[in-house]
């Protein structure tokens, strides 16, 4: 008895693990639906104008402009090679951007398709359901051997099973059929289905490329950075090269989440809607079975009309939608065939427009460059402009200036000049004013002394002139003489 416990609880317990975690899934894929987050709570959003500089960038160089670039050549011969390995793996990423944005989008549309049909029918296939649970409750399946050599399925009471109960579950089926009646799953509700699953099977192919894609643009990025040391900054076409296929990786990758998050989150939206048609075909099997019950007497008596009825009026419900899920091979063909081929057209058409935009965007963002160049272009030229108009005012003013100075200083030489005059000028003035007045006093002396002599009676000066002149005339005799 321990042993059975102990091997029951390594299976249960798996299994209860298991249902908990798809129990929390489906809640995070309710909750993130409205929030555009994935089951783990990560935001998948794809920056369209990020993406479409990214495509920009890669460089529009044929192969031997690549191997004849003289900056790959300047780290070493063979560099280009990777150069161009990292090219070629980034071009053409536009259309894998476009067909997955596309899948994504044709699944949103699948999905919501999906939902809404489930969502419409919720009260319907509530009622099925319990249907279901109600039958299992009282009644167990059998095989007996038919008519033939197969053996048959059958219903049988539980031995538990009380008359009211049995009678309850009748009127309860008859109340289930009359107010599901023309709201069983048909072709439409399977077509959807099918699309779903088309849509899903492209999704998937789509980002089997993507991911091919992306292992190849990762290989040739590390040996374009292993292959130069590092080295590649010295060359301008490398730099450009690793820098556009950085950003194309970046692109993809996010282009697979938003797969991986349209055909992973929302998976339960198809399956739920699969289980909506699986709940009916299940219901109107069980209900058919319990119309065929002929062994339960006494609980029957005199009623087994009731259930015949029961069991005719479900009788073409069932075989409608299990001639649509379990047709003959060339009608279930056929239908795969249809949905395969609408859903292919309007993918392809879908991708086909998306591509065109993407081209667009591409364009745009290159005319939006264009124009920055211009404009770079147009303010380099303008603040040239400006400088040199700058320089040629500071010339200007700087002249000016020098000007201002010459003058000032010519006008300080000039003052200094009139002022060493006038200082000269003042110095003569002085040294005639004193002249003038040393000779005044001189004059005014000998004046002085004149009156002085005059008042003393001293000789005149007529006197001693005539004292000389006799003097002179007895030297002159003398020398006659002798």
């Amino acid at each position: 008895m321990t042993t059975m416990f102990i091997q029951l609880r390594r299976v249960v317990f798996p299994l209860a693990l298991l249902l908990c975690w798809l129990c929390t899934v489906h809640a995070q894929e309710t909750k993130g639906a409205d929030q555009g987050v994935t089951g783990g709570g990560a935001v998948v959003e794809i920056n369209r104008e990020k993406a479409m500089r990214a495509f920009w960038g890669i460089p529009n160089r044929t192969r031997d402009e690549i191997k004849d670039d003289e900056s790959l050549k300047n780290v070493y011969e063979g560099f280009w090679m990777a150069a161009w390995n990292v090219i070629m793996a980034v071009n053409g990423s536009d259309v894998l951007f476009a067909n997955g944005t596309t899948c994504a989008a044709e699944w949103e549309k699948v999905i919501a398709a999906n939902k809404k049909m489930v969502e419409d029918a919720a009260e319907d296939t509530k009622k099925i359901t319990k249907l279901i649970k109600d039958v299992d409750a009282i009644m167990k399946e059998d095989w007996v051997k038919g008519d033939g050599k197969e053996k048959e399925k059958i219903l049988r009471l539980k031995i538990t099973t009380r008359d009211d109960e049995f009678w309850k579950l009748v009127g309860e089926i008859r109340e289930v059929l009359r107010e599901t009646k023309g709201k069983v799953p048909d072709a439409v509700a399977l077509s959807k289905i099918e699309e779903a699953e088309q849509t899903r099977l492209f999704c998937t192919i789509v980002d089997r490329n993507v991911k091919y894609r992306l292992q190849e643009l990762d290989k040739h990025l590390e040996a374009l950075n292993f292959t130069s040391g590092g080295e590649f900054v010295k060359s301008r076409t490398a730099v450009e090269v690793k820098n556009a296929g950085d950003g194309v990786r970046e692109v993809l990758h996010n282009v697979t989440n938003i797969i991986a998050n349209a055909t992973v989150h929302n998976r339960f939206a198809v399956g739920e809607a699969k289980d909506r048609v699986k709940a009916w075909r299940r219901a109107f099997e069980l209900i058919e079975l319990v119309g065929g019950m002929k062994d339960v007497e006494p609980v029957v008596g005199g009623k087994q009309g009731e259930l015949e009825a029961i069991k005719g009026e479900v009788e073409e419900r069932r075989q409608t939608i299990e001639r649509l899920v379990n047709g003959s091979v060339d009608e279930t063909k056929a239908r795969g065939e249809k949905a395969v081929k609408e859903v292919n057209d309007r993918i392809e058409k879908a991708s086909a427009v998306e591509v065109r935009r993407v081209e667009a965007d591409v364009e745009r963002v290159a005319e939006d460059e264009r124009r920055k160049a211009e404009e770079r272009k147009r303010a380099e030229e303008e603040r040239k402009r400006e400088a040199e108009q700058e320089k040629i005012r500071l010339a200007k003013e700087q002249e000016k200036i020098r000007r201002a100075k010459e003058e000032r200083e010519r006008e300080a030489r000039n003052r200094e000049q009139k002022a060493r005059e006038e200082e000269e000028r003042r110095a003569l003035d002085e040294k005639a004013r004193k002249a003038v007045e040393e000779e005044k006093a001189k004059r005014m002396a000998e004046e002085k002394a004149k009156k002085a002599k005059s008042k003393d009676g001293s000789s005149s000066p007529a006197l001693v002139h005539s004292s000389l002149l006799l003097i002179l005339l007895c030297v002159l005799g003398c020398a006659l003489v002798c």
